[in-house]
């Protein structure tokens, strides 16, 4: 018999979960898409490597494997900082 409690455990488990899939799903998406996009948009803001690195929070070599496409998987999380310290959704740089 399920109880009250079980059914929000389950609830509260089945929400995680399903956040969990979503964190995995874009990151293979950005982890299987061909171009990317961050020097483009860095440059068209007119920011250095060294910039973009300083409002990431990484070194600038780090800013420069990912636009030079060196580093396979970057991440979900530095993509994310990227593309806010971009001004743009994570999609728009990784095409």
């Amino acid at each position: 018999m399920i109880n009250i409690s079980t059914m929000t455990f389950l609830s509260q488990a089945k929400n995680i979960l399903l956040k969990g899939i979503d964190k995995i799903i874009t990151g293979v998406i950005i982890m299987f898409n061909m171009k990317c996009l961050v020097r483009q948009r860095r440059e068209e803001l007119g920011f250095s490597q060294g910039e973009l690195a300083r409002k990431v929070g990484c070194a600038r070599e780090q800013i420069n494997r990912v636009e030079k496409q060196k580093i396979k998987n970057p991440g979900i999380e530095l993509c994310k900082k990227i593309a806010e310290a971009l001004y743009v959704d994570v999609d728009k740089l990784w095409v």
